[in-house]
């Protein structure tokens, strides 16, 4: 007899007490991707938080992956400088 798939509500009940849940910009993305008003913003809007996005993630692999990190270093790149701010 084969058993049921989790649930979403019960995958993201498990992941909740996940420390990366609990990291500042992966909240953020959470509140965003679960926003009803985020695609009422204008396409400029919606660009804006996208590179804002990219710039906060590249920093945070940098800083919390070892390969990222040391290949940013490598190549002399900083995450917050990669992305043209708007």
């Amino acid at each position: 007899m084969s058993q049921e798939p989790p649930s979403y509500n019960q995958i993201n009940h498990a992941a909740s007490s996940e420390l990366l849940r609990k990291e500042k910009r992966v909240k953020h993305l959470l509140n965003l991707a679960w926003d009803p008003e985020l695609f009422n913003n204008k396409p400029e809007e919606l660009e804006k938080i996208s590179m804002e996005l990219l710039r906060e993630f590249l920093k945070f692999f940098s800083e919390k992956n070892i390969f990222y990190g040391k290949l940013f270093r490598r190549l002399g790149l900083d995450p917050a400088q990669l992305i043209r701010r708007a």
